[in-house]
């Protein structure tokens, strides 16, 4: 587990963590646009990655574990079914990595009302989407890739979240973040990015845009 998530690079003239954890940056983005579209699973939470535990709920070693086992899982599925992986630029083209100190999360549900449960009961985004696991200090920093037709409501989640733990990775500054800006890899995320929003049409509206709004938000919350 330690070498997987913490491994110090021997040429000085890659960042440390560059290589292992742009493939796995890489890995997700590319099981999210190719296979997730085709194997039908909503709110980006397929039965092939689920955890055998609640992230929150488990030991730190356990933790470790769980996510190790989802990204393996990945791996090995997307090498099975021979499904070429993306570019990288086209990977922070088409999204944005979200940060989450899901060890520090109260259980209000905000962040998932808002976020129409992307995000979950516990702050955390869909397992889906998670890459990486960094330990900062007393902090386990949980690194996720965000679609951009998810931006809006992960934004939403951001805003009404009372103890800040959700946190885009172009905002703060982790040992991985700093190595990602040098190689010019974070992009500040923008809300116009996105062509499909139905935040603000009335529900009961029977226009067009109001009735893919209801049809949307109806599906979010009976999945949740």
């Amino acid at each position: 587990m330690k070498n997987l998530f913490k491994r110090e690079s021997k040429n000085e003239t890659i960042p440390i963590y560059a290589d292992d954890f742009l493939q796995r940056w890489i890995e997700t983005a590319t099981w999210l646009e190719f296979v997730i579209p085709q194997n039908g699973s909503k709110l980006l939470r397929s039965r092939e990655l689920e955890p055998d535990n609640i992230l929150v709920e488990a030991t730190q070693e356990e933790q470790g574990n769980i996510i190790i086992k989802v990204l393996e899982t990945r791996r090995n599925i997307l090498k099975e079914k021979n499904i070429p992986l993306m570019k990288l630029e086209d990977v922070v083209s088409k999204g944005h990595l979200l940060i989450t100190e899901f060890n520090n999360t109260v259980t209000d549900g905000a962040s998932e009302a808002e976020s129409n449960c992307f995000i979950d009961i516990y702050d955390i985004p869909p397992w889906d989407t998670w890459l990486w696991l960094e330990y900062v200090s007393n902090e386990k920093l949980l690194y996720t890739w965000v679609p951009l037709s998810q931006i809006n409501y992960v934004q939403g989640a951001i805003d009404v979240n009372c103890v800040d733990i959700i946190h885009w990775a172009s905002e703060i500054n982790t040992p991985i973040t700093h190595n990602l800006r040098q190689l010019n890899l974070l992009r500040q995320p923008n809300t116009s990015d996105v062509t499909l929003d139905y935040t603000d049409y009335d529900k009961n509206s029977k226009t067009l845009d109001g009735m893919i709004y209801a049809i949307l938000n109806k599906n979010r919350i009976e999945d949740c």
